[in-house]
């Protein structure tokens, strides 16, 4: 097959380049700007490792959409071409790719052509690909991406430690900031902000901030309260 994958030079497109000429493929790099009327007659398909805002005006001003793959982390805002293009979300990217654990795909039986799974099937020969609808998606992806993404951010504007010394407990925010550094920015906030699901996860997090706020303000505001000759030590 000749595949296009617009945004070759992206976090995934790089690695989808690097999986679809291992599967035999032939891969053909577009620049965003690129993609075209003329292109994608030139092709059999064309992978969309773009972000979310990008790929869903891609999707809407092409003539010819059942020939496109869109990969993003959230589905609803795709509802509306339910049916005339393939979407999919590769569960993989290139930390991941060259480990022994099958690549896992979600096929999104409700928004993309009718028996098109079996194309997905051609495209990513040898790949662990579940079907479930678009709202089974984004509801999965609170787990997965949203709730992961939401406290990555967080930690990584709390600031860098000051000091050299280290805990059980830094080492795992460190990870945890690891995760933001590691992904583009922008797919991180959209992730979050175009899944219809992300409310409650937002709602509970700010909740929870704010306790931890009013408790730190209720003690601080006591210890200032106490007469100093009267406080410890």
């Amino acid at each position: 097959m000749r595949i296009a994958v617009v945004g070759y030079s992206g976090r995934f497109g790089s690695a989808a380049v690097r999986i679809l000429k291992d599967a035999g493929h032939a891969v053909i790099p577009v620049h965003g700007p690129d993609f075209t009327g003329e292109m994608l007659d030139s092709v059999d398909y064309a992978i969309l490792a773009v972000p979310i805002r990008v790929a869903l005006n891609m999707v809407s001003s092409c003539s010819d959409p059942g020939k496109l793959v869109e990969i993003c982390s959230v589905k609803s805002p795709f509802r509306p071409f339910a049916g005339k293009i393939m979407s999919i979300h590769p569960l993989f990217g290139p930390s991941s790719m060259n480990s022994q654990n099958p690549r896992n795909i979600i096929y999104i039986d409700d928004l993309s052509v009718p028996g098109s799974i079996d194309i997905i099937k051609q495209i990513f020969p040898g790949s662990s690909i579940r079907a479930m609808s678009s709202s089974q998606h984004d509801r999965a992806m609170v787990d997965l991406l949203v709730r992961p993404y939401i406290l990555s951010l967080l930690a990584d504007s709390s600031g860098k430690t000051q000091t050299d010394l280290t805990t059980r407990s830094s080492r795992m925010l460190s990870e945890l900031e690891s995760i933001s550094s590691d992904e583009n920015r922008e797919v991180m906030m959209d992730t979050i902000a175009m899944n219809p699901y992300s409310m409650n996860i937002l709602a509970k997090i700010r909740d929870e901030l704010d306790r931890i706020i009013e408790n730190a303000e209720t003690s601080h505001a006591a210890d200032h309260s106490v007469p100093a000759g009267n406080r410890n030590g």
